[in-house]
């Protein structure tokens, strides 16, 4: 018992010795200046939340901090948040913190730039004339297409800006003038970024046949936007049924009968066996295209 004692003493030392010795501090400095040097740092920061600045963090320590994460310019002493080479450090790690920036910065077109760049969101903060000015917004759509809707609206109806957001983003023609909307080389960017954008484009190009291959090469979906006459043209359902086997659900049974169509689904996908009618999954060579390209498509076979 007595041994047992002695050997839980010795321990209790050994810690507390690391603690306030050479072992618990790589500079040999004791416990309590160890505390001091760390308190001392942790002073230019936040209380409550350690790696934050706060009024009290010195201007060089900002710069730093902003570099690793500029949303943290919000807690930055109002001076900082307008101090162009702070603020131009934190916009480029993260754009959306221009909108702590200081006013005279959100009118900077240079600064406005840096922030669009890394998030073409980042347009939402600037200032009224910056959302004016082409080039800025020119960069914020090439980013993020959507950051179009930001935008003054005069440039929603410059072609050289929906040409860059569409391509970025086609959805983002939906926000395009009924001009550009019938545009097509606008439109023709817009639906090979997504079939979708055929949706929001003039009425017109449902049944451009040029426009709606283009589509339905980008998204089958698109088949279902054109007209009745190109959902049962060969060339267009054999473009969108490469794309994906459902796009035979939109066309008619003569053509889900037609051999180039059946070739055509199968070598994509043999599980488009599925779509073909009761005739074509009976037939032998039919299906055993189908389960070339998929086994599992047998099970699709007609009983026949």
């Amino acid at each position: 018992s007595s041994d047992l004692t002695t050997q839980l003493t010795l321990s209790r030392l050994k810690s507390c010795a690391m603690a306030s010795g050479a072992g618990g501090y790589p500079d040999g400095k004791d416990a309590a200046e160890g505390d001091g040097v760390q308190q001392g740092a942790e002073e230019t920061l936040s209380n409550e939340k350690p790696n934050q600045v706060n009024y009290e963090t010195p201007r060089d320590t900002v710069l730093i901090v902003m570099q690793r994460d500029g949303s943290q310019l919000g807690y930055a002493l109002p001076a900082l948040r307008a101090d162009r080479e702070v603020v131009l450090a934190a916009v480029r790690q993260d754009g959306h913190s221009l909108q702590y920036a200081d006013a005279s910065l959100r009118d900077d077109a240079a600064v406005v730039t840096e922030a669009v760049r890394q998030d073409g969101h980042a347009l939402v903060f600037a200032s009224h004339g910056q959302k004016a000015n082409k080039q800025v917004v020119l960069e914020a759509v090439r980013q993020d297409g959507h950051a179009i809707v930001f935008a003054a609206e005069e440039l929603k109806a410059d072609r050289d800006v929906v040409l860059e957001a569409v391509r970025q983003d086609g959805y983002t023609l939906s926000y395009a003038g009924p001009a550009l909307r019938a545009d097509p080389g606008v439109v023709i960017e817009a639906v090979r970024d997504t079939g979708y954008a055929l949706l929001f484009a003039d009425e017109k190009f449902r049944g451009d046949k040029g426009i709606v291959f283009e589509a339905v090469q980008s998204n089958w979906q698109a088949l279902g936007f054109a007209t009745l006459e190109l959902r049962n043209d060969k060339d267009i359902v054999k473009a969108a049924v490469a794309t994906n086997r459902q796009a035979l659900a939109m066309v008619s049974e003569q053509l889900r009968d037609d051999p180039e169509i059946i070739r055509e689904a199968l070598s994509a996908d043999g599980h488009a066996l599925v779509y073909l009618s009761k005739k074509s999954r009976a037939e032998k060579a039919t299906v055993m295209a189908a389960v070339k390209q998929d086994g599992h498509a047998v099970s699709y076979a007609s009983d026949e």
